[in-house]
Order: C-alpha cells, then sequence, then structure tokens
C-alpha cells in the first residue's frame, strides 16, 4: 500500500477545496454531513469549482453520489454559475420618440 505524503502547501489546497465545495453544496441545502461527504468526493476525484459547466449525471454516479435527486441539486449548479449576459435592448432614436409622439 502506498502512503501518501502531503506538503503543508497541499494539505491548504485540499482544505480550501473542501472548504469551497461545502459552501457551494450548503446553498443546494444539503445538510452538514451530505455536504462534508460530496466535498469530500469532489476533491478525492480532482474535481474543482471552475469544472461544474462540465459535470453529468454518470459523472456523479461514477464518484459515489448514489442518490438521483442529489445529483440532480449538484447539476442546478451550472445554472447558477453560468455568467450573466446582459440582454441587448435596441436603442430608441430620438426620430422614433417624435414619430411616436406624433401618431
Amino acid at each position: 500500500m502506498k502512503t501518501l505524503i502531503r506538503s503543508p502547501q497541499t494539505k491548504d489546497l485540499i482544505q480550501n477545496g473542501m472548504q469551497t465545495w461545502y459552501s457551494k453544496l450548503m446553498t443546494l441545502e444539503f445538510n452538514q454531513d451530505e455536504a462534508t461527504e460530496y466535498a469530500k468526493l469532489f476533491v478525492t476525484n480532482e474535481i474543482e469549482i471552475n469544472m461544474i459547466p462540465e459535470l453529468n449525471d454518470d459523472l456523479l454516479k461514477s464518484i459515489g453520489i448514489e442518490k438521483a435527486g442529489h445529483r440532480i441539486r449538484i447539476l442546478r449548479l451550472q445554472r447558477k454559475s453560468l455568467p450573466s449576459t446582459p440582454v441587448a435592448t435596441p436603442a430608441v432614436s430620438d426620430v422614433t420618440v417624435m414619430k411616436l409622439i406624433s401618431i
């Protein structure tokens, strides 16, 4: 059996990853135990927060998230993590306004 020796920097990265995933999972209303368990699964499988858009049902199953409802909740992070793009609205010119007023 191989023993992993981790540097303090690696431990900090793992801890930060755990905290980040834990916080995200808590926004989905998982209880503390579930959020901790799933955060460990993500960190152990080297899945980073910026990889949320690539998550899918099969991948979540393969890392050990068995409950379908929990996978659905986690996949909802994809909608929350999408960058919001402003909707362009057509500019109304003074000429258009004048035409509308004169009608």
